[in-house]
């Protein structure tokens, strides 16, 4: 399952998004080793053991009912441009069972999302600090990060030797970039289940907290 929690404008990197949604959604399946959970992220309002409900549809984690190497899920919630709520909701319709829209505002809905998912997508061309990524590694979903600012400084990319990295990340501004990323993460997700969940508990385990910012800064007053 793959998650874009976002505000829908163009400084999110959506173009990216939209430029490969179709290759990402059809193209990306476990028969080749690119896949990832196959639960529903469609319609309805859920259930209880879901880990998004509310329109949501029925997403589950690695404890969920699907199983690994089938086609990726994709569930979005936000507001923003026309052009991008058409997007995604046109895209629940073609895809229905496969994607599920949620325009809207929802904090408590965000959180189940963060919570139900497996990935975070935040392809920012720009994002000085970033929240959302931290709040998804908090669950142990790992984020899909631009490596520009607070996303390059708060998400490890993935280091296939060392089994290092709290998420995945590309440098530039384009969409074939972003699509091989993705399927590189599922590629992991449904081959190696074992260095994803290494990459989970990392990513838990991450400290972004102002105790541990203050540390560096007096070890870096402490130099000068």
């Amino acid at each position: 399952v793959i998650a874009l929690i976002s505000r829908l404008v163009g400084q999110k990197g959506l173009d990216l998004i939209t430029h490969v949604f179709d290759e990402l959604i059809v193209g990306s399946s476990g028969a080749d080793g690119t896949g990832a959970v196959g639960v529903s992220a469609g319609g309805g309002a859920g259930t209880e053991n879901s880990g998004a409900g509310g329109g949501a549809g029925n997403i589950g984690g690695l404890g969920g009912t699907g199983s690994r190497g089938r086609a990726p899920q994709f569930v979005m919630l936000g507001t923003g441009d026309t052009g991008y709520e058409n997007f995604f909701r046109w895209k629940a319709e073609q895809y229905a069972g496969q994607v599920s829209a949620n325009l809207t505002f929802d904090e408590a809905l965000a959180h189940r999302i963060y919570a139900g998912a497996d990935f975070l997508l935040m392809p920012s061309l720009f994002e000085p600090c970033g929240i959302s990524q931290l709040i998804a590694m908090r669950y142990g979903t790992l984020p899909i990060v631009r490596e520009t600012g607070g996303l390059a400084d708060t998400v490890w990319p993935y280091n296939e030797v060392t089994g290092e990295g709290t998420g995945y990340s590309f440098a530039n501004i384009n969409a074939h970039e972003l699509l091989f990323t993705m399927r590189r993460a599922l590629g992991v997700y449904a081959n190696a289940p074992e260095a994803h969940n290494r990459l989970m508990s990392a990513a838990m385990a991450r400290d972004d907290s102002w105790g541990a910012s203050a540390k560096r800064y007096v070890e870096l007053y402490e130099n000068i």
